[in-house]
Parts: structure tokens; sequence; C-alpha cells
């Protein structure tokens, strides 16, 4: 399975420093994520450990083209996100989508999730979050990975 995500970190800075000048405006090449897509941290863990699982699970890609998302550690850093992967339950050109994302925290990895249609599937669709849901992403995770909930979003750190 191919995974850029160590490429898309390097890349995509210089691409979003320079959308303007580009690309005449912001294309979203990278964005904060979403406080209210925060699942939790899998403690004791690295970002490799969970990608094996992950790369383990049926129907379960690599999101190599989706924006990459970052969050500020508690110095106000930019931490990028060190894996982004999604289970498509009906395989890779299936309608849904359950979206994860994955950063190095303080206490193991830090998970953000959702669910969303395919992108694959429906582009236009999916790039204006019709059949967005936080609540769902975060189900498939606490089905699939144990999570604790009562970690700080903010302890992202960079590995």
């Amino acid at each position: 399975m191919l995974d850029l995500n160590k490429f898309r970190r390097v890349v995509v800075p210089i691409f979003e420093r320079n959308e303007e000048r580009w690309f005449g405006g912001d294309i979203m090449f990278s964005k904060e994520a979403q406080n209210a897509s925060y699942v939790g941290v899998i403690r004791d863990r690295s970002v490799e450990d969970v990608v094996a699982e992950l790369r383990s699970i049926q129907n379960v890609y690599s999101r190599n083209l989706a924006a990459l998302k970052w969050r500020k550690d508690p110095s106000g850093a930019r931490v990028y996100e060190r894996a982004s992967y999604a289970y498509v339950p009906e395989g890779f050109f299936g309608k849904w989508q359950y979206h994860v994302r994955l950063w190095p925290h303080d206490d193991g990895v830090a998970v953000w999730a959702h669910y969303e249609l395919n992108p694959w599937v429906r582009p236009a669709s999916h790039y204006d979050g019709e059949g967005w849901e936080v609540e769902r992403g975060a189900e498939w995770v606490h089905e699939n990975f144990d999570v604790d909930t009562s970690k700080a979003k903010e302890n992202v750190s960079k590995p």
C-alpha cells in the first residue's frame, strides 16, 4: 500500500506558503484539524504501531490526496498529522468512508476522525461536506482501538 504521508509533510507546506502566488488563492493544501473531530489518545503506542493496525484491517486505504491537517503544540508550533487513513466498508470505491488522522502525542497517538462521502466517488459532494459526521467517525475508532478520551488534544508533539 502506497503511503506518502512523510512526503506530504515536506511538500504540502511549500505549496501552502505559495498558494496565492502560484494558484491565485487559498485552495486548502492544509488546514487546522477541527476540535470537534478529536476522538482521544491511543495510549503508549507510536503512530507506526497504529498505522500497522490500520493496514491490517481489510478495506483501509491511505488518504494521500487529502488536505494535510495540523495542530499547534503547547509552544504554538504547527505539528502536521503523521498519517491519514480511511476505512471504506464497501471497498476502495465504496460511497462512504471513516477518515482517521493520527498525530504523535505526549501519551501515545492522538486521533481525529469523521465519517464522510468517499472523495473518489462523489468529489464535489465530499468537498461540500455532504453527510460529514464526527460521531460516526469516533464510534468506528472506539470499536477498533482502546482510546483514552481524557487526554488533552493540545498535547500533540513532534516525534
